[in-house]
């Protein structure tokens, strides 16, 4: 097969050779010409198929056969331009938006971190927690850094076990020699950290062991993308040195491009700094040596053959040795026993987009998947609608002998040949989709973590879906032009055919239908919920009101000198034009999270244990605060002047804490306390505002109570926790309307009162809101579009079967019209078979929810998850999906229909 080949000709020139040799035999036997010839003929048998027989023998048929089907296809897509560019539009659109959530469920959810070997990383935990918490846990997700330590030394499994700071830290760094500060995020990790990655420096060296020690020099590794954003690739940085919240540090190196860290997230570290340069950074503040703070995540690089199972009961004797030996205060040695530690895979990452956007892209892809079936269904009622041609083609090469398998695999190639197109072109609708779909979820983010150019499983996956959808819309014409009868439909060539042609075109409309309405359905319920979720009562307002994020190095400042501070800080904002109202905080509303904590209430008896079983969010903010926010204040007073340092200190609670822990009492006067029953006599209740929510839109707001900004009880000042909870992060400003410009103004006040508060960010509450919702924005508006897709196929795909019913019929509506037949008649007559059809598929809709399919149960099921403030089977979102589908195809299916009135009768008749 692949040696020398000899030529067909050669053959056919050596079978006649043998044949005139054999003729001349004969002839000098006394033979005559002709019988010599027809001796020679009888002789050397059928020539032709001595022929094909030498020319399949040597060659792979089914790939000549292919190149021979592939290049008709071609010709045939080719002449028929209009046709084409119609299909291949159709396709590109649910090939295009397929592989556009491809995309992102394969960059979010099911591709692994950018690191050696991530099949060997695990996790000692499989908790979310945000925050720093004390005491016990139960299931062990974060680490004190003497915990983590004696865990990191007493698990010899792990190649490397690498400490990492939870939440990430807003940093204040100027580059030696630079005239103001910026704002980066950073992180603290432990030496080894960039070791247990596998990952190297891009430029310079990581960290190491060695600048994690006390009396190392500060280095810190800046990330590729900050580098390359804020100073341009300059090589310089490498060894320069940086003021990092007023502390000198040195760029020991750059990470390597797509390096993010443990957690594909929005707001990647900017900068990693060793842990032991945590004290120097936050002073008195610091968490490093207190081991009560539990603040860092542990991952680690399992050894070749390790088995988790077995890290995970030795890490579980490590901690209760380790809690046997340090108990304190804030430990009970009674629940020890309960405590422990859940070895989880961590080689995709933590969760965090993941979790956010799965179940959304889920939806996504099977709303998607849902319009590539209408697509198919369409262009698979295109070609039944042009078929009778084709037919007729098939039709002669099987009356010249082709088998049916043939027939069926020119059809086939013809149909793969159109998908792939289609899918080519899909590919460029889905980059320029991805990119469309980052933007609304990523809207407001400094950063978009997803890279939507295609990979190679992108690219995998279009081709699949390409062939799976030329072959799904290519198998019902193929079989229909394999079942033919030669001769009746030789006998019918350039008649219309009906039958199982029709019967199948209207069936792909009812399909049509369906799914339309269940797409339009969605988008409708999906839009009423986006709709009230951002028009909700959220206990603020969002109207003439400004954000602004500070960072601020404050260790080290006095209660007495903060009070200074902002009493000047309030002023001086207060005196901007245009401001009538400045107040600031620790966390504003809806700005992603919020402080929460056991409380100890006066009268409430605790548990066996001697527990508090009560708890509740909190937060600390300056006077004026609530009516910056447009909060309101039900009874009593808010915080205001009168709580300095040296006053009573008091709280103002929401109306969800009152009615949770006071029910059948007045709160106002009831006194409470944190951290232990010794403070339960600390806080007294002088206010109660209404319910605001600062963290979940989707649900109620929770119990919360607001201390102000300086009010601490004795010695707290020297708790690290909470001590740094009365550094406000926030001002929150009510500004009068058309008020412009303001940022400059804000950012120059800081700046001239201390050199130390840098500004983050400012936007407006009603931008905050809506980044809020920007996963159930893209839901809804990529549901809306697929709605508007699947309709407008729905509508092409009638149109089609109608204009093709009305061609069929030409001679019946020319009879009609001859016999009186009037014209509104006519196009009533059309219409009727055309509402038929959608009514099918309303039926069909209406028979799956009653007869409750299992998948109709699982999409709701699913649905619903999605849903606030709206049921999934809301009959006015259910109606009006009807009306605009049956309104929708009455439009498609008007236009052949008054086209069907100008048929002239007695041209009819002659056609026919």
């Amino acid at each position: 097969m692949f040696g020398r080949k000899r030529k067909p000709e050669d053959f056919s020139a050596e079978l006649r050779a043998h044949m005139a040799l054999e003729a001349d035999q004969l002839r000098a036997e006394g033979a005559s010409e002709s019988e010599a010839v027809r001796a020679a003929r009888r002789g050397m048998g059928n020539l032709t198929t001595s022929e094909e027989r030498f020319y399949e023998r040597n060659r792979w048929m089914w790939l000549d056969q292919f190149g021979q089907d592939l290049r008709f296809a071609l010709r045939q897509w080719y002449k028929s331009k209009g046709f084409t560019a119609v299909a291949v539009l159709t396709l590109a659109l649910g090939i295009g938006a397929n592989t556009a959530i491809f995309t992102l469920v394969n960059a979010i959810v099911l591709r692994s971190l950018p690191v050696a070997n991530p099949a060997q990383i695990y996790r000692l935990g499989t908790g979310d927690n945000c925050c720093i918490v004390s005491g016990y846990q139960t299931n062990f997700s974060l680490y004190s850094y003497a915990l983590y330590r004696a865990l990191r030394d007493g698990t010899p499994e792990f190649e490397e076990l690498a400490a990492l700071q939870v939440q990430m830290a807003p940093l204040s760094v100027r580059r030696d020699g630079s005239p103001a500060p910026q704002v980066f995020s950073g992180q603290f990790v432990s030496g080894n950290y960039f070791r247990m990655w596998g990952v190297n420096a891009f430029v310079g060296r990581a960290l190491t062991a060695s600048d994690d020690t006390r009396d190392a020099a500060p280095a810190a590794i800046m990330s590729y993308r900050a580098w390359e954003q804020a100073y341009g690739r300059d090589p310089a940085v490498v060894g320069a040195r940086f003021a990092i919240d007023g502390q000198p540090f040195t760029i020991a190196g750059i990470a390597p491009p797509g390096f993010y860290g443990d957690t594909l997230r929005a707001d990647p570290p900017d900068f990693w700094l060793p842990l032991a340069a945590e004290p120097l950074l936050r002073g008195r503040n610091a968490l490093l040596e207190r081991a009560d703070q539990h603040w860092l995540y542990a991952v680690g690089r399992l050894k070749p053959g390790g088995q988790p199972g077995a890290v995970e009961a030795r890490v579980n004797v490590e901690l209760k040795q380790w809690f046997e030996q340090n108990t304190g205060e804030n430990f009970n040695r009674q629940r020890i026993d309960t405590q422990h530690i859940t070895v989880s895979a961590a080689g995709s990452g933590m969760n965090d987009l993941k979790t956010a956007y799965a179940e959304a892209l889920r939806i996504l892809l099977a709303a998607s998947g849902l319009v590539l079936l209408i697509a198919c269904a369409n262009i698979a009622n295109l070609l039944l609608a042009r078929g009778a041609a084709s037919r007729v083609q098939a039709s002669i090469r099987m009356a010249l002998g082709a088998a049916r398998g043939r027939v069926i695999r020119q059809t086939l190639t013809e149909s793969l040949v159109l998908s792939l197109m289609g899918g080519a072109a899909g590919l460029a609708v889905a980059w320029g989709g991805a990119r469309l779909l980052l933007a609304i979820a990523f809207r407001g983010s400094r950063y978009v973590p997803v890279d939507a150019s295609p990979s190679p499983a992108v690219i995998a996956f279009a081709l699949l879906v390409s062939v799976a959808t030329g072959v799904l819309f290519g198998v019902v014409p193929a079989w229909l032009s394999s079942r033919l009868d030669p001769a009746s439909a030789l006998r019918g060539a350039g008649r219309s055919t009906g039958g199982s042609s029709t019967i199948l075109q209207r069936s792909l409309v009812v399909i049509q239908a369906a799914l339309s309405l269940v797409l339009l359905t969605g988008a409708g319920l999906l839009a009423s919920s986006l709709g009230n979720l951002e028009h909700q009562r959220f206990g603020f307002d969002r109207t003439d009101r400004l954000i602004v994020r500070m960072q601020a190095a404050f260790n080290g400042y006095s209660p007495e000198r903060l009070y200074q501070l902002f009493q000047q800080l309030s002023a001086r904002l207060a005196a901007l034009p245009g401001v009538r109202t400045a107040a600031f905080s620790l966390n504003t509303p809806m700005a992603g999270g919020n402080w929460s904590s056991g409380i100890y209430i006066e009268g409430h008896p605790l548990s066996a244990t001697g527990e508090t079983r009560d708890s509740s969010s909190w937060l600390r903010v300056s006077p004026h605060y609530f009516e910056a926010i447009g909060t309101r204040l039900v009874r009593g007073r808010a915080i205001d002047d009168r709580d300095t340092p040296s006053a009573p200190m008091v709280a103002v609670v929401n109306q969800a804490f009152a009615r949770k822990f006071f029910p059948n009492q007045d709160a106002i006067g009831q006194r409470f306390g944190m951290n232990s029953f010794a403070h339960v006599h600390d806080y007294e209740i002088v206010g109660v505002v209404e319910d605001a929510k600062y963290s979940a839109a989707r649900e109620a707001a929770w119990p919360t109570f607001f201390l102000s900004y300086l009010q601490m009880p004795p010695g707290c000042w020297n708790n690290s926790a909470m001590a740094r909870s009365n550094y406000p992060r926030f001002l929150e400003l009510h500004v009068a309307r058309q008020t412009r410009n303001l940022e400059p103004l804000i950012r120059r006040t800081l700046a001239e009162l201390d050199p130390n508060i840098s500004v983050v960010g400012v936007l407006t509450f009603s931008d905050q809101l809506g980044n809020t919702f920007n996963r159930d924005r893209l839901i809804a508006r990529l549901a809306e579009l697929f709605g508007l897709v699947a309709l407008l196929l729905a509508c092409v795909g009638l149109y089609g079967v109608t204009a093709y019913s009305v061609a069929s019929r030409t001679a019946e509506i020319g009879i009609r019209t001859a016999l009186g037949a009037t014209r509104p008649g006519v196009i009533a007559m059309i219409l009727r078979g055309a509402l038929a059809q959608i009514g099918c598929g309303l039926a069909l809709i209406g028979c799956g929810l009653a007869l409750g399919l299992p998948v109709s149960l699982w999409a709701g099921r699913i649905l619903q998850s999605e849903l606030f403030g709206i049921r999934g089977g809301d009959p006015v979102i259910l109606g009006s999906a009807g009306s605009v589908l049956i309104g929708a195809a009455l439009l498609a299916a008007l236009v052949p229909a008054r086209r069907a009135t100008a048929i002239d009768p007695i041209q009819a008749l002659r056609t026919e």
